[in-house]
């Protein structure tokens, strides 16, 4: 009876300790994720450029085709990727293809990106192309913000609302 309550009372005392050594893990490193004397900008959203238009092939390259191949109409899955532009004060932070997301390449482009910046008043220029067939930006938005220390920032784009938004 004795020997159980001594290896109750010891399970009890290591478990005290590991439950301790936690606790004590959760608060003793400090960690800083971003400087105190900075802003923060994110960029987050997710957006889908138009598929390709469907064509409509020619007899003579349907004869060429098996019949079980053979449609009035090929439309194709895939997406394009979409070209987006990102420019604080005039310096060029972000100018980058996003890769369509999925198997097939026919989901939308998603993009997370972020960037401590000093805070205080800024320029920001966006633009976007979602059309691979332009060499013009579809989507630009220029904001003038002022940013304080600590601050987040996110931009999200929305095609509905006229484009890029900040919050």
């Amino acid at each position: 009876m004795i020997s159980r309550i001594v290896r109750w009372a010891a399970q009890l005392v290591i478990l005290a300790g590991i439950a301790a050594f936690i606790g004590a893990l959760s608060v003793a490193p400090a960690f800083t994720y971003r400087p105190a004397d900075m802003a923060f900008i994110r960029i987050n959203f997710t957006h889908g450029a138009p598929r390709a238009e469907c064509w409509r092939p020619t007899q003579a390259e349907l004869t060429k085709l098996p019949p079980s191949q053979r449609r009035p109409n090929d439309c194709p899955r895939e997406r394009p990727a979409i070209v987006l532009r990102f420019e604080l004060d005039g310096v060029v932070l972000l100018d980058e293809s996003l890769p369509p997301s999925g198997l097939s390449r026919d989901s939308p482009s998603p993009i997370y990106r972020g960037f401590s910046v000093a805070p205080g008043p800024h320029r920001l220029h966006l633009a976007m192309r979602d059309n691979p067939r332009t060499k013009e930006y579809d989507y630009t938005s220029d904001f003038d913000v002022m940013l304080s220390p600590q601050q987040n920032l996110v931009i999200g784009f929305d095609p509905r609302s006229g484009g890029f938004r900040i919050r």
